[in-house]
């Protein structure tokens, strides 16, 4: 079960969120994502089989991973004086830079006509962890969490059930154990406590 995500208190896991989010509708986005996974936790409480509900269980929390991070990516690309201070400006400029040069062409139509910007790039999981981990934004590159990180994005991916690129075990039933959930509870809870302790938004520091 996670422990520092306290997911039985939504209140309390909203008012953590909207202190480090960056787009507030990503965020209320993630909000419901977290009322799913509570009711997925009270339905596993409650089951004769509660191992039943570990896959669902673990794609909710890797999802919410992914939307944080990427909240976390478009805040350091767009933001001014919303960036982390705890994170060196030279790291910051040179993520941004990588950022905008993998921005594509998107159209748009108005009431002037149609006009193209420029938009960022849609990011899988894997990209995502490997440039934070290039940049060290979660800390140095040689920390174990981008590994982590990593091994459960490709776990999240076995929601294809053909499991065509050969993700771990053959059998489902062997993939989504309860050591590999509580495992990746201690990485969300690892996550969120640096996102709320350390890469608050400026109004947030109390």
């Amino acid at each position: 079960m996670l422990e520092v995500v306290k997911i039985e208190d939504l209140q309390k896991v909203r008012d953590d969120l909207f202190k480090f989010v960056w787009n507030f509708k990503h965020g209320d986005n993630i909000e419901y994502n977290f009322q799913i996974l509570a009711a997925l936790y009270k339905a596993k409480n409650d089951s004769h089989a509660p191992n039943i509900l570990n896959k669902p269980i673990t794609i909710s929390i890797v999802s919410i991973i992914e939307a944080v991070l990427i909240d976390f990516l478009t805040r350091i690309n767009e933001a001014t004086n919303h960036l982390p201070n705890n994170i060196s400006q030279d790291r910051l400029d040179k993520m941004k830079q990588e950022i905008e040069k993998q921005k594509k062409p998107f159209k748009v139509d108005s009431e002037i006509g149609e006009r193209i910007y420029l938009r960022r790039k849609m990011y899988n999981f894997s990209d995502i962890v490997k440039v934070f981990r290039k940049y060290e934004i979660l800390g140095v590159n040689y920390d174990p969490l981008y590994d982590q990180l990593l091994k459960f994005g490709d776990l999240r991916n076995r929601v294809h059930i053909e499991n065509y690129h050969g993700n771990f075990e053959d059998r489902e039933n062997e993939v989504f154990t309860s050591q590999r959930l509580t495992e990746l509870e201690k990485i969300m809870d690892a996550l969120w406590s640096k996102m709320t302790a350390e890469f608050r938004r400026p109004w947030s520091e109390a």
